[in-house]
């Protein structure tokens, strides 16, 4: 019977616009010995990669 794990990449700096995700999420795995295997899935969230874009809203912006 096969599992299903769900485990968090920590270590992740707070992503800025430019920001390189692919390196930061690689960095992150090494810095924290974890190794991907064969057949694992690495799921990145829209956030992340929106933040790296530049394309996020200020909160305290009065844009809305």
């Amino acid at each position: 019977m096969k599992t299903i794990q769900i485990l968090p990449v920590r270590g992740i700096p707070e992503i800025r616009p430019g920001d390189d995700v692919a390196a930061a999420i690689l960095q992150a795995l090494e810095t924290e010995r974890v190794r991907l295997e064969p057949g694992d899935i690495l799921v990145v969230t829209h956030k992340i990669i929106s933040k790296a874009e530049g394309r996020f809203v200020d909160a305290d912006d009065d844009a809305a």
